[in-house]
């Protein structure tokens, strides 16, 4: 599951917190949110997915992340 879920107005928030992030976290991420939109679908149900990565040191997958419309913040 998720590190971070958050529901608020027409948003779904969802994100994994890393000291590092790899690509490993990325491919987590997309899997943790295909199994809720299977197991869960009422949880995002007319709503906005924002995917997140909160990491101290992003540089590794900045790129990647850009390229699938994933937030990445170091802060």
């Amino acid at each position: 599951m998720a590190d971070l879920f958050a529901v608020f107005d027409n948003y779904v928030l969802i994100g994994e917190v890393k000291i590092t992030a790899r690509s490993s976290v990325i491919e987590q991420l997309e899997i943790t949110i295909e199994s809720i939109r299977r197991n869960r679908p009422e949880l995002l149900e007319s709503k906005r997915i924002i995917p997140v990565i909160f990491s101290m040191r992003p540089k590794y997958i900045r790129r990647e992340c850009g390229e699938k419309g994933i937030f990445l913040t170091d802060g």
